[in-house]
């Protein structure tokens, strides 16, 4: 009789075990973000400091990869691309050398560009690409102002 009471605790405790794998797996997925077609993820996005050079072209990248995804027949995304990496470079190092646009002028129309070609299908990718425009975007900004707070006053 102790041998089937063993083995039924045996049991018992192989199926809690498996119910706590089971529990643990299902949050590692509910934590994991799905990723779209290209492959970015919410923590590709969400992870990078756009406050700073290497994560703004992080950021470029990322929004470069979605694109090429979706919209790999239209060129006129690249160029629009280019101005907001130039913009946003000629913010961060404080470049007067040449009239570059704002940052916001060119995140807005990089983005009036995507919506143009969102359907349906992509919607969800190119929506993950405008808000690391707008990451991008907050993040020079912010750095500006913190580069304004670190410059001494003349008198």
């Amino acid at each position: 009789m102790g041998a089937v009471i063993e083995l039924q605790a045996f049991k018992k405790a192989r199926e809690h075990a498996l119910q706590e794998a089971i529990q643990e797996a299902h949050l590692a997925n509910l934590r994991a973000a799905p990723a779209g077609e290209s492959g970015v993820t919410d923590k590709d996005i969400w992870a990078q400091d756009y406050s700073t050079l290497a994560g703004m072209v992080r950021g470029v990248a990322n929004v470069r990869r979605i694109l090429d995804v979706h919209l790999h027949f239209n060129e006129e995304w690249k160029f629009h691309l280019l101005d907001v990496l130039e913009s946003l470079a000629a913010a961060h190092l404080g470049d007067a050398t040449r009239p570059v646009r704002p940052v916001a002028e060119t995140v807005a129309l990089c983005k009036a560009s995507l919506s143009e070609d969102m359907t349906v299908a992509n919607r969800g990718d190119l929506l993950r690409a405008m808000v690391i425009l707008d990451l991008m975007e907050s993040g020079a900004r912010q750095a500006a102002k913190a580069a304004s707070n670190t410059r001494e006053p003349l008198h």
